[in-house]
């Protein structure tokens, strides 16, 4: 039950943060037409997708699909030097 309850958390989380940061470009003149509406779709979609729901006590079954965390370390790294590289992080000096 907790790790189902965890994951739903962080899946909110994970989309308040990633909705911030969007959200932030979006009310910005410079921020150009268009740019984000693929991304706040993808992340709208995280709430349309099927959250692990708790129906007996103490239930460990939820089955991580592990194989897929390879794929999703790499996105994550490109997504935080992408996002480095948007803010300026990256410049030397």
């Amino acid at each position: 039950m907790f790790q189902k309850l965890l994951i739903a958390a962080a899946i909110k989380a994970i989309m308040a943060a990633l909705c911030q940061i969007y959200g932030f470009c979006l009310d910005q003149d410079e921020c150009p037409d268009g740019v984000c509406d693929e991304a706040l779709q993808a992340i709208e979609s995280l709430d349309e997708a099927p959250q692990p729901t708790v129906t007996k006590p103490m239930a460990f079954d939820f089955d991580i699909q592990w194989d897929k965390l390879q794929p999703l370390v790499a996105a994550t790294v490109e997504l935080i030097n992408a996002l480095k590289a948007f803010l300026g992080l990256n410049k030397v000096g």
